[in-house]
């Protein structure tokens, strides 16, 4: 063999173990490679993914915040129809009629209240849609739905025509309505509407109107014997003879259903009085020491009703009047008595000039007066009197979808 030859095959055989070597390493870079795709693919997937999960969860997120949105709209719709119908005072005693495109936040959400008047004439449904708006596109929509019940007769705790002046022992909760001017030396947890000044010089945790309009308050008068009408029927009062009545019960039957008592000229309460009616007083009402009195009226009557003055005579005694109180005079105390109490649940009356509280009126007895608009209707008994819309109460309310 020449060396030429010998050069040859050893080329040759070089070169083939050349190639045998740049083909293993050329594998090795090919899986290599091959790896970092399948990772790169596999993290560009898991990426996405990431990001369509997190897409739809800010997608849920904002549905859920529009959707509160939308609801507490509808709710605010609820709460103003609430609030106007609690004061009627605001609107006249005119039924409030809603309204449309209400922004309480001063963008571009809004609610709708639509009120709808029922075949009663006592039931009231609102309804009201909250709208939530994003670049000038409505994006959801909630409603709700909510029954009230009218409430007639007197829209505020202490009612007079003429001057009031209401004593440092008075505790008012509600509004007060003097026609004139008032004199509060008292604690009064509401608003004042007054027809021509007021001076504070105790509480007033409300606000205070003056000038405010003149309602037709009539003027409750009873005629003697005293007769009412019931479900289209006349009935009349049953009398009381007794100058005092000393641990008596009086209620209602078959021949006077309201529960109606009268009693022609001065009355006295001792020991324990229980009345399920209204009790119609001509001359005076004189509670005496030691008493409990409890006066419960029944629908679309006063409670009591007391021609001449309502006076608390002697220490120790507690009355608790659940209704509407007329006094055509004043209510009065014979002195301090730091243990009676005097609380009425419903409302104070005081048709005539001159009446009111007694203005030296001394820190004892203590009264508090509380109005409940559903007790002030006295309809049934002055039928001929005007009477006011005094408040619509919240019966029921539910959310309701789009």
């Amino acid at each position: 063999m020449s060396f030429a030859d010998f050069a040859q095959g050893a080329g040759v055989a070089g070169g083939r173990g050349g190639c045998r070597r740049t083909s293993r390493k050329g594998g090795r870079s090919g899986v290599a490679l091959l790896l970092v795709l399948i990772v790169i693919s596999v993290g560009v997937v898991l990426s996405m993914r990431f990001l369509q999960v997190a897409g739809m969860r800010w997608t849920m997120s904002q549905t859920l915040v529009n959707s509160k949105k939308a609801e507490h709209l509808a709710e605010s719709g609820v709460a103003e129809a609430t609030y106007w119908f609690r004061h009627p005072e605001l609107t006249g005693g005119v039924l409030w009629a809603g309204v449309a495109n209400r922004q309480p936040y001063g963008g571009g959400d809004y609610y709708n209240v639509t009120v709808t008047q029922e075949v009663d004439p006592r039931k009231v449904t609102v309804r009201t849609d909250g709208h939530v708006v994003e670049n000038g596109q409505e994006v959801m929509v909630r409603r709700a739905k909510a029954e009230f019940l009218r409430c007639y007769g007197f829209p505020d705790a202490v009612t007079t025509p003429q001057d009031l002046v209401l004593p440092q022992s008075v505790t008012v909760v509600g509004n007060v309505y003097a026609g004139a001017n008032l004199d509060n030396r008292g604690y009064l947890d509401g608003s004042v509407w007054v027809g021509v000044a007021a001076v504070n010089t105790g509480t007033i945790v409300g606000q205070t109107y003056v000038n405010a309009p003149v309602r037709a308050l009539g003027t409750y008068s009873v005629s003697w014997p005293v007769t009412y009408m019931h479900g289209g029927l006349p009935y009349s009062a049953e009398p009381i003879l007794l100058d005092t009545l000393v641990n008596q019960t009086l209620g209602s039957s078959a021949p006077n259903p309201m529960g109606v008592w009268s009693r022609s000229g001065d009355l006295s309460l001792s020991g324990l009085t229980q009345v399920g009616g209204t009790l119609v007083v001509s001359g005076d009402l004189h509670v005496l020491a030691n008493s409990t009195t409890t006066i419960t009226a029944k629908t679309g009557f006063p409670a009591l009703e007391v021609e001449g003055n309502l006076i608390v005579d002697g220490d120790g005694s507690n009355t608790t009047i659940n209704g509407v109180v007329i006094v055509h005079g004043k209510i009065q105390s014979s002195g301090g008595m730091p243990n009676t109490r005097l609380k009425v649940k419903g409302g104070v009356l005081f048709p005539n000039a001159g009446g009111g509280f007694d203005a030296g009126f001394s820190t004892e007895p203590r009264v508090t007066i509380e109005h409940d608009a559903t007790r002030t209707d006295v309809s049934g008994f002055h039928s001929s009197q005007p009477q006011m819309v005094a408040g619509v109460l919240q019966t029921s309310y539910r959310e309701e979808g789009v």
